[in-house]
């Protein structure tokens, strides 16, 4: 099976974020011979974006299926 890396970068979204996420998460690729690979990205956000993903991600994935890095400043897209 082939992998689908889907990449989400972020930047003050704490409103948005898990929303955006639980939407990705349901996206059913097995049928086309792919796999999701989820890798968040967390740009310098000034908000609490930070803190709500990594509440969502322990509570709802605590097997680490889902990659988050943080970034201590803005770096861009």
């Amino acid at each position: 099976m082939k992998t689908l890396s889907v990449v989400i970068p972020f930047l003050n979204e704490e409103r948005t974020i898990c929303k955006t996420l639980e939407e990705i998460i349901a996206v059913d690729l097995s049928r086309l011979g792919y796999e999701k690979e989820i890798i968040l990205v967390n740009d310098g956000s000034t908000d609490d974006s930070q803190s709500v993903i990594q509440k969502f991600l322990q509570k709802s994935y605590p097997d680490n299926t889902i990659q988050y890095i943080e970034n201590d400043k803005n770096h861009g897209k």
